[in-house]
């Protein structure tokens, strides 16, 4: 708990400093930042433990079945890594809401990140 603790407060502490960094730069520039301290971080947010997992429910044809066992898998996270992964999600969503405009499409945004 403590670790979590800690690590909320360094990501907003980290957020607060970007707010201030990226003001008024262009949304191409917040992106490479996230996209670089995703790659630099010590374990992917979904785990290497988990990854064949995820893959194969991932693989199974849409269904409540696979809405569960990703549900399942995802409650396994450490976390740290649940506390990162909602919100980013939920950006990565709203960008590809905007897909019309920004071209970043669900695909796209599966790409990038």
């Amino acid at each position: 708990r403590a670790h979590a603790a800690a690590l909320q407060g360094r990501a907003a502490d980290a957020v607060s400093a970007a707010d201030e960094a990226l003001a008024g730069r262009s949304a191409h520039v917040a992106a490479s930042v996230l996209t670089a301290f995703l790659l630099e971080l010590p374990e992917p947010l979904l785990t290497f433990g988990l990854y064949e997992e995820l893959l194969a429910a991932a693989a199974l044809p849409p269904s409540e079945q696979r809405v569960g066992q990703m549900g399942q898998l995802l409650g396994r996270l450490p976390r740290a890594h649940a506390l990162l992964l909602r919100p980013l999600l939920l950006l990565l969503r709203d960008v590809s809401a905007h897909a019309e405009k920004n071209l970043m499409t669900t695909s796209n945004v599966g790409i990038v990140f």
